[in-house]
């Protein structure tokens, strides 16, 4: 579904895709059939399987995130400062916080031993908590983008080694939910890249 009606002048281009992004349906009529989006595969076809040996092992329990990211809900707005809405058609398979997640460990046990807790007092333990998770439309209506945004802290015990944070963002290639969820699949693959990264060097500090 395009949110956009480009024959549509002025203002009321705004509306259409207000009420279109929120599923509107005419009176009478059946309304679309809900669709899960997720991340997909891994990049590059990873699995456990082919991946290098770990080298350190690293705790990383559940991501931490606002309320509004732990629902499956597809979150969109209208402008960076418009308000949160969410897809009436659309849901993600897991939320948002649980897909960060799951998308981090297959990221880092190429580069560490993930542990789901501590079992030691000088583990070394990585907590992060999503701040974006969601789909941003320019006011005009010319495109949109994925945002993702996290921040995180690397410890060793109790001692904090380092605080990271991060936004990626992503142009859509369409003005739909789909579009959306791909351009945040791949904003949320560069973040995990970057956060390895940054582990890798703050760790050996």
């Amino acid at each position: 579904m395009n949110p956009f009606i480009s024959v549509a002048p002025g203002r009321l281009i705004t509306i259409l895709a207000a009420m279109l992004l929120v599923g509107c349906t005419g009176l009478g009529q059946v309304p679309p059939a809900l669709q899960r989006l997720d991340l997909g595969a891994p990049p590059d076809g990873v699995t456990r399987a082919a991946q290098s040996a770990p080298v350190k092992t690293l705790v990383v329990p559940p991501v931490s995130a606002p309320a509004m990211l732990q629902g499956v809900g597809v979150v969109w707005r209208m402008g960076p400062d418009g308000l949160p809405n969410r897809y009436a058609t659309y849901e993600w398979a897991a939320s948002p916080d649980s897909l960060i997640h799951e998308r981090l460990i297959d990221r880092l046990s190429r580069n560490f031993a993930i542990l789901p807790e501590s079992v030691g007092s000088d583990a070394l333990t990585l907590r992060v908590n999503l701040l974006q998770f969601e789909q941003v439309y320019a006011a005009d209506g010319s495109g949109n983008e994925g945002i993702v945004g996290i921040q995180a802290v690397l410890l060793r015990g109790s001692d904090v080694l380092g605080q990271y944070r991060d936004t990626e963002r992503v142009r859509a290639q369409a003005n739909d939910a789909q579009a959306g969820a791909r351009a945040l699949r791949i904003a949320t693959n560069q973040l995990a890249n970057d956060l390895t990264a940054w582990i890798s060097q703050t760790a050996q500090k």
